[in-house]
């Protein structure tokens, strides 16, 4: 059995960075606009029912909300953090493994829906996941420090699916 595919929407984000993302509308549905000029980040809250201990990978969907011109790269950073029984919540602070960086090349045309993916592998990237632990997931739009991170305007976030990598 492997963990179903779950589904990340603006309206599951649970936590974000301040500045905060905003939630925003593309004039057809909720999106969330992450700043082409500050990092920004989103947390939501996910369960590894059915987790049989493969890797996780995220398939994230959205659109940049202005034009760009030539070949222009998202860059994203996702980090795992494992919620077990046992752990002290009352702390406030955040464990979070190492986080795995993506870029994605994005579409031209302001608007237009694209789409790209990251694999986290089973182990230390997932923080030591098992089946039934609740557990966070943070993607990071990083707008330096990556090398082909070039693409200008906010990014539209739609949504992203998480599934298991057997």
């Amino acid at each position: 059995m492997t963990m179903s595919t779950q589904r990340i929407t603006p309206r599951s984000v649970v936590g974000t960075a301040t500045p905060h993302t905003i939630a925003a509308d593309d004039g057809v549905r909720p999106c969330m606009d992450f700043d082409s000029s500050t990092s920004q980040y989103a947390d939501c809250e996910l369960c590894a029912d059915g987790y049989a201990g493969g890797g996780l990978t995220v398939e994230f969907s959205g659109a940049m909300d202005s034009a760009n011109t030539g070949t222009k790269v998202l860059g994203l950073t996702v980090y795992i953090e494992r919620i077990a029984s046992g752990d002290d919540l009352g702390s406030g602070g955040s464990d979070f493994a190492s986080g795995v960086d993506v870029e994605i090349t994005v579409d031209n045309t302001a608007d237009n829906e694209f789409s790209g993916s990251v694999s986290l592998t089973d182990g230390a990237q997932v923080d030591g996941l098992q089946d039934g632990d609740d557990f966070r997931l943070r993607f990071e739009r990083k707008t330096s420090g990556l090398t082909g991170t070039n693409a200008s305007g906010d990014w539209q976030f739609l949504r992203a699916d998480v599934s298991e990598t057997a």
